[in-house]
């Protein structure tokens, strides 16, 4: 099976986040399951091409410093026709971390995967090792794994565009925080997952088996125990 990588690049990518590295740290993680795995930048073509790939790993952010690099919102219609083509045919993606804040144009993007970071309402503490609360019972990807503490960002104040039931969570200030959830969208598997911010966060063991797990069930594959 086939995995596309997106590692946001111009209008997708900002300056806080190495997509790059963790665009390849993913993709071992994900090669080592034994997918094949092609890391993409994001020129407006990358998505116009999905008819070989079986999953959609969205790792890209907003530039909020220039949005129009690149042209114009009708300058990606074709990219967008692109997307909608691929969950058309039941094509699953996997969002993670930064997404929230890609694809402003595509009015659709952010009711799929469920959050948007809004600015001046979401936020995250500085990053540090931060408590994970995983929910086992809230969905298979989480059956059987045990809390963890992973260095990485915890998002807060996501605007969620849909209801979702997290099986991560953090806690701040005595307010539960949800962090990756799944769900599906037509015949589309959809999975978000906010953690990733740099590539200390794949060095988590936890962390680590966890993307597998979303990405294994995102393709219908049996979950590694």
């Amino acid at each position: 099976m086939t995995v596309t990588v997106l590692s946001g690049h111009g209008r997708y990518e900002d300056p806080w986040h190495d997509l790059a590295g963790t665009s390849h740290r993913v993709a071992l993680l994900l090669a080592a399951l034994g997918l094949a795995v092609e890391v993409r930048g994001l020129p407006k073509e990358a998505l116009t091409h999905l008819d070989q790939t079986d999953l959609l790993v969205v790792n890209c952010a907003g530039n909020h410093l220039d949005p129009s690099f690149d042209g114009n919102d009708d300058a990606w219609a074709d990219a967008r026709a692109g997307l909608a083509a691929y969950l058309a045919r039941g094509g699953p993606i996997l969002a993670l971390h930064g997404a929230g804040s890609a694809f402003a144009d595509n009015p659709t993007w952010h009711g799929l995967i469920g959050p948007e970071w809004v600015d001046g309402v979401s936020f995250h503490p500085p990053i540090d090792l931060a408590q994970i609360e995983v929910r086992q019972a809230a969905h298979p990807i989480a059956d059987g794994l045990s809390d963890f503490t992973v260095w990485d960002e915890r998002y807060s104040n996501l605007k969620l565009h849909r209801a979702v039931e997290p099986y991560l969570v953090h806690t701040l200030d005595g307010v539960v925080q949800p962090l990756a959830w799944a769900h599906t969208e037509g015949a589309s598997r959809i999975v978000y997952d906010a953690l990733g911010h740099g590539l200390e966060s794949y060095d988590s063991p936890m962390r680590a088996r966890l993307l597998q797990r979303e990405a294994q069930w995102c393709l219908g594959l049996p979950l590694t125990a």
